[in-house]
């Protein structure tokens, strides 16, 4: 799972690179930050958060999270672009839309596990991929020289595989505080 992360971080970040590639000259902004991510469930799983923003207003994002329930071990990635713009009327607060790649790992076991008859379970474990969408808003906290802090909240929007021809949408949650500075 993390070589397929690296993967999509630096596909997202050479994409960001050659829309930016004419802003050169402008500031940019980095952000790190927590999140709590919903699956749909009623809890939110904590999350680190990474985003990296142009003055194009292009933006390019890492959500990483997992959670351990016994033998079961999850690890998810969702890697985001597009683009945000103000909000008309409220230039403080900030709208995001783009495309949201998912990385679902899940794990049955770290290894193979002996059963109660004397059997040998194997680690059971698959990966799973998605394309979605994401919409989002963002407002400042705290904005002073190079540094800044805001809240936000996204929904990332993924097709719940052949479901997806009823519409039937899977949707994560996250909700995030992140503090930054421009570069």
């Amino acid at each position: 799972m993390r070589l397929v992360c690296w993967r999509a971080a630096l596909l997202a970040l050479s994409i960001v690179s050659a829309l930016t590639a004419a802003e050169r000259a402008h500031a940019h902004n980095l952000e790190l930050g927590l999140a709590g991510v919903s699956g749909g469930d009623d809890h939110a799983d904590p999350a680190a958060l990474v985003r990296f923003t142009s003055d194009a207003q292009v933006f390019v994002q890492g959500l990483l999270y997992g959670a351990d329930f016994g033998p079961v071990s999850t690890r998810t990635g969702l890697i985001s672009f597009g683009l945000t713009a103000p909000v008309k009327g409220m230039e403080r607060l900030r709208i995001y839309s783009g495309l949201t790649l998912m990385d679902e790992y899940v794990s049955i076991y770290s290894g193979e596990r002996t059963r109660s008859d004397n059997t040998t379970q194997p680690k059971v474990s698959e990966h799973n991929y998605n394309l979605g969408a994401l919409l989002g808003v963002r407002a400042p906290i705290y904005v002073k020289s190079r540094f800044s802090a805001n809240l936000g909240w996204e929904s990332h929007l993924f097709l719940a595989g052949s479901a997806g021809l009823f519409l039937v949408l899977g949707v994560k949650q996250s909700w995030s505080l992140a503090a930054g500075m421009t570069l």
